[in-house]
């Protein structure tokens, strides 16, 4: 995953996170917005 200051097109689906660290989940969580998380989480499917 690229550094949180260069900015990408590229969108992950939360099927990937399944894929990634511990560690790396905890960055991700760590650096988006509350509302970014909010909105994703009303999109995922249960």
């Amino acid at each position: 995953m690229p550094p949180p200051e260069e900015e990408t097109n590229e969108e992950i689906q939360f099927d990937d996170l399944a894929k990634l660290s511990n560690r790396d989940i905890q960055t991700i969580v760590r650096d988006l917005e509350e509302k970014d998380l909010a909105i994703a989480l009303k999109g995922a499917k249960e």
